[in-house]
């Protein structure tokens, strides 16, 4: 049975974490290792029973120092910084005949163009065997694209849906119109969102709002909700390990990021069913149409195509309809097992 190393920067618990414990859960025939800092992720891996290797921080000799004891067949690193490393280290990985599979979750706009960041990822390809993307979109912005094109396969993400619904109906809530279930951080935009709320309660004053999520901005949004008069209509629950009651209980999910890789919350928001208002950003293009939803920059159509779902019940059953038949069709979990597998160089059954 192959070990399998996954290799990440923090102990968060988000979106590409989110990500490694649907392939734990998925990819039964090897043996997973998560390897990162502490942090909220050890609380849902010992929920999981998923063994967790705890390093003071991802630094070259401390996932030296790891990969020689340990040995492991595959070195999955996720995201930038700890490709980056696996890449140093690829010596040792290949001398113990393992291999170095790097996985790109997010469309970081550092890469788009010549940087620090693009440059080191573009020496690393030299080294790492398999590289995964999360969508297409990844490989074409890529300023370096021609040396990430040869080695990478797109594996977009997916869902166990009988999994999200049981978690869904765990507890109660209160019935909101909208979930907006996001980091707290500058990619998600979090200002524009807020001001999308306002202009939808010039329409519908009693609008109500759940925003799932904490991050760096989250003081600095508090402030800005009170200064809009928006207390009553946005509520912000933080982090939860349990999202999906507040996306089963909204009737909306909005997302309005200035980047994205893929989209998982939204995949989960369309999945129960839910119509989709968002920014045309990364994989949404391949999730979100006009016949789920709507995808803009003009934040005017955004706004006209909420007040329309929350006001019309055959206009918001038309689309609600149509996200989870999308979704549905989309969440391909055959596909991606077998992603996976080649990726790790496992003989396909």
């Amino acid at each position: 049975m192959k070990k399998v190393f996954h290799i990440l920067n923090t102990g968060n618990f988000s979106g590409a974490e989110h990500v490694v414990l649907t392939i734990i859960q998925l990819e039964n025939d090897v043996e997973h290792v998560y390897v990162s800092p502490d942090g909220p992720i050890s609380e849902v891996l010992s929920k999981n029973n998923i063994k967790h290797l705890k390093i003071s921080k991802l630094s070259y000799f401390n996932l030296k120092k790891i990969i020689k004891f340990e040995k492991p067949d595959v070195v999955h690193a996720h995201d930038f910084k700890a490709s980056i490393l696996a890449s140093l280290l690829s010596r040792v990985i290949h001398k113990q005949k393992g291999i170095i599979v790097s996985h790109l979750h997010k469309n970081d706009p550092q890469v788009k163009k010549i940087s620090l960041k693009s440059i080191l990822y573009a020496i690393s390809l030299l080294f790492i065997d398999k590289t995964l993307v999360v969508s297409k979109a990844v490989i074409d912005e890529y300023v370096f694209h021609g040396l990430l094109k040869r080695k990478a396969l797109v594996l977009g993400n997916v869902v166990e849906t009988k999994k999200i619904v049981s978690e869904a109906q765990k507890y109660k809530l209160d019935k909101f119109d909208i979930s907006y279930i996001a980091r707290i951080s500058d990619e998600k935009n979090p200002e524009r969102f807020i001001k999308i709320i306002k202009m939808v309660k010039h329409y519908l004053p009693n609008i109500k709002v759940c925003w799932v999520g904490s991050g760096d901005l989250e003081a600095q949004m508090r402030e800005k909700i009170i200064s809009e008069n928006l207390s009553e209509n946005i509520d912000m629950v933080g982090f939860k390990t349990n999202p999906y009651p507040y996306i089963f209980n909204s009737k909306i999910g909005i997302l309005t990021s200035k980047w994205e890789g893929f989209g998982l919350g939204v995949l989960e928001s369309m999945l129960m069913s839910k119509p989709i208002v968002a920014t045309p950003v990364g994989g949404l293009p391949k999730l979100v149409n006009s016949q789920n939803g709507i995808l803009s920059d003009d934040d005017n159509v955004l706004v006209r195509e909420i007040v329309e779902l929350l006001s019309d019940e055959e206009y918001y059953k038309k689309k609600s309809v149509a996200s989870r038949l999308k979704a549905t069709k989309l969440n391909d979990i055959n596909r991606y097992q077998r992603t996976l597998q080649i990726a790790y160089d496992i003989q396909l059954k």
